[in-house]
């Protein structure tokens, strides 16, 4: 017993056997894999040395074994967890664990495990597959690799997988690992035992994201100005989970209008960033000139980078496509408010040629205008205007510019120009100030985008001169009239007597010009005087008239009658501003007044002559005095002489003469005068006096028949060198002459009788013209 049968034979052995004994056998045999799926067929024959020849077999026992059945059984779990505890991704490895067990009754050998992703094999699995670590009995792993399994035994493998952009997006990332293998024993057609099993895992659904980020070196609280550089960082990073390639950087500048002002103004070489992979950024920098267009509010600038997924979307949905990946960003930068602004200056650069300062008629004043731009934005169409205000408030413009002014074109910020101009002086701008202003306006170039929110300042710049010009009244016209007898001899009327006079601006004298002006005269002379002031230049008629104005051909005075006579007629003439003219007429006193005194005229000469007794020129000014008494100790009152120290300005010249009047009495009494050298307070001159005095007809008897005398006063130096000084006290010299005039008859408006001397008038027309007849006579004479 305990004999174990092979496939071959087994032999037992049996020493000796008694007759009808019976000797039991046990054998036993072990069922191998080679045995299944068939009949096992035992036969037993006994032999004996004494009958060698075996007995008849017995009929053979079958015994059936189980069918073959190779079978692989396998379990796949997922052994990591999503960092995010729900999906995986991009670049997360998903780990995996892989059981296999021989579940059949053959032995597998051979065994390999395939894993499919989605569908398809993929070589990105890191494991050799047909390495299978050995399980022992409890279900750990041992040291042994195998890729054969006997029935009931397990082994495992691991391995893991990372998650490319690729799979991002799907729904499930669905994992099949497949173990195959061959029985060992006599493997069959169609034996290939094989098992499978799946596992899901959710990838990160595709988030293609670009991001821009920009930033400036922009000043805290600063407005920017034209000029300025705008220092721009660009970083543009791929913030998503799939690789973007084709990524475009573009720049829009936005001005205060909200028009674009500059679109993508990067260098090429910057706008194309490339490829970005997820996390990867790259930074550009660029700056920006800020122009007069971006002036006025905010200076938006965007930077916007678009691109594409490198990896196509394996999972699209029609009804909701993947965006393209884009990112934006923007910066304010604030701007200079818009300001267009001109400054004027204007400057008088000629020179009045009068001492005074003031301008005169047909006088050319310059003008020098300069005109800046102030402001931050450029000027165009610059127009230079002025207007000029007269005294009386009428407004005209230079004489040199036209009604539209002077267009100086455009000026940029801080750029100047400079104009000149005139004007020539006219009537109407006389009186006084005339006042320039000088204004410059013009239109910025760049038009601004939003007046009605914000309305540009005035540009308008403007400055004013003012020069003066002389006064247009400022004429004046000396009406002097003297009181002669009927034969034309001066006479003296008593103090105060008093006569009319007046201007007309017609020749016919209709239109008084002014008021009547009264002539007083003040009893030492036999003329007296009356000045019209604020007259313009002209032609002026000028005659004597009554209290009310009106021109009178005959008159009375004190128990007298008169006539008055113009000697070249009654007009004066004044060619210039600030002229002065003088007009003489005389009265003819055909009836002598009650109260006069005779005129006559004493003229007075002074010689200068050098120590050699030469003409000398000089600029000294002497003085004669006129006195009552032979030793000079009386000089002559106010009852015979209307000044009895005499000035004699020399005025650069060797011999000088002025006229007197001295009042001699109508009854024939005769007028004692000593004309002698004195000083300028009227004392005599002594010896220490520069010169030696010579005076010719020094003592004069002066009476009613007295015509004319002259008293000649001869000055010598004494000195070896010539004594030219100037004496300190300057006077102004006064040489009086009198002229004589030629008669004519006075056109005049005024009919009214003169009475009650109307009888005398044809007697005084023809007393007139022997009067003038006289008159010429004597100026010829002289």
């Amino acid at each position: 017993s305990g004999y174990s049968l092979n496939k071959d034979l087994t032999v037992a052995t049996i020493a000796t056997i008694d007759i009808g004994k019976e000797i039991k056998l046990k054998a036993q045999y072990t069922v191998s894999e080679e045995d299944l799926g068939k009949t096992i067929t035992n036969t037993v024959v006994a032999t004996s040395n004494e009958t060698p020849d075996p007995e008849e077999p017995e009929e053979p026992v079958p015994v059936p074994t189980e069918p073959r059945n190779p079978q692989l059984s396998v379990e796949k779990e997922v052994v990591s967890t999503p960092k995010n505890g729900s999906t995986y991704q991009r670049n997360e490895e998903i780990s995996y664990k892989v059981t296999v067990e021989n579940t059949g009754n053959l032995t597998i050998t051979g065994i390999t495990v395939a894993d499919v992703i989605n569908g398809s094999s993929d070589d990105r699995l890191n494991q050799s597959f047909s390495e299978l670590t050995l399980l022992d009995k409890d279900g750990n792993p041992t040291a042994t690799v195998t890729n054969e399994l006997e029935p009931g035994q397990k082994a495992i493998i691991t391995y893991s997988f990372i998650v490319t952009e690729k799979e991002l997006g799907l729904e499930v990332l669905r994992n099949v690992a497949t173990a195959t293998g061959t029985p060992k024993v006599d493997p069959q057609p169609g034996e290939n035992p094989t098992d499978s099993d799946e596992k899901d895992s959710i990838p990160d659904k595709r988030n293609p994201n670009l991001t821009v980020v920009k930033t400036s070196d922009k000043k805290e609280d600063y407005n920017y100005k034209v000029g300025d550089v705008i220092n721009y960082t660009v970083t543009v990073k791929n913030e998503g989970n799939l690789t973007i390639k084709n990524v475009v950087l573009t720049d829009e500048l936005v001005g205060p209008d909200g028009k674009t002002l500059l679109k993508n103004g990067l260098r090429e070489e910057d706008a194309r960033i490339g490829t970005l992979a997820p996390g990867e950024e790259k930074s550009i920098k660029y700056s920006y000139t800020v122009m007069e267009a971006d002036l006025g509010g905010n200076l938006v600038n965007t930077a916007t980078a678009i691109g594409e997924t490198e990896i196509p979307d394996s999972n699209p949905d029609p009804e909701n496509p993947e965006k393209k990946p884009e990112g934006k960003d923007e910066e304010t930068v604030p701007t200079d408010d818009r300001n267009p602004k001109l400054e004027v200056v204007k400057e008088v650069t000629s020179k009045a040629q009068a001492a005074d300062g003031k301008y005169v008629l047909g006088e050319t004043v310059t003008y020098e205008v300069t005109v800046t731009n102030i402001g931050n934005l450029t000027m165009n169409d610059i127009i230079v205007s002025d207007a000029m205000t007269r005294w009386d408030g009428t407004i005209t413009r230079p004489s040199s510019m036209d009604e539209v002014g002077i267009n100086i074109g455009s000026l940029a910020p801080g750029e100047s120009k400079t104009i000149t101009y005139t004007h020539v002086i006219a009537e109407a701008d006389l009186g006084g100030n005339l006042t320039n202003v000088a204004t410059a306006d013009g239109t910025p170039d760049i038009p601004n985008p939003k007046p009605e929110e914000k309305p540009d300042p005035d540009p308008t710049g403007k400055d004013e001169e003012t020069i003066i010009t002389e006064d247009p009244s400022n004429c004046t016209i000396t009406v002097t009239k003297q009181s002669v007898s009927g034969l034309d001899d001066p006479i003296i009327l008593a103090i105060g007597a008093q006569f009319n006079v007046a201007l007309f601006s017609d020749e016919a004298m209709t239109k008084q010009v002014g008021d009547v002006k009264t002539i007083t005269y003040d009893g030492n002379s036999s003329t007296a005087a009356v000045t019209f002031d604020g007259l313009q230049r002209g032609t002026y008629y000028v005659a004597e008239v009554d209290a009310a104005g009106q021109v009178l051909t005959a008159g009375d005075y004190n128990g007298g009658a008169f006539v008055p006579v113009y000697g070249d007629g009654n007009s004066v003439v004044i060619t210039e501003n600030g002229g002065t003219a003088e007009f003489r007429f005389t009265n003819a006193f055909l009836v002598l007044p009650v109260d006069y005194y005779d005129a006559k005229t004493v003229t007075i000469t002074k010689n200068v002559k050098d120590i050699k007794g030469k003409d000398a020129k000089s600029k000294e000014t002497f003085y004669a005095g006129i006195f009552t008494d032979a030793g000079f100790t009386r000089l002559a009152g106010t009852d015979v002489v209307g000044e009895n120290i005499i000035p004699l300005k020399m005025n650069g010249k060797s011999s000088v003469s002025t006229s007197i009047e001295v009042k001699v009495p109508q009854n024939g009494d005769t007028v004692k005068l000593y004309i002698t050298e004195v000083t300028s307070a009227g004392k005599p001159v002594g010896d220490s006096f520069a010169y030696d005095v010579e005076v010719d007809n020094g003592e004069l008897s002066l009476n009613k028949e007295t015509v004319e005398e002259t008293v000649t006063i001869t000055n010598t130096s004494n000195k070896e060198e010539e004594n030219t000084k100037t004496s300190t006290k300057e006077e102004n010299s006064s040489n009086t002459t009198s002229t004589s005039t030629s008669a004519k008859a006075v056109r005049t408006g005024d009919d009214t009788p003169i009475l009650p001397y109307t009888g005398m008038l044809g007697i005084s027309a023809l007393y007139i013209l022997i009067f003038l007849a006289k008159r010429r006579r004597r100026e010829d004479e002289a």
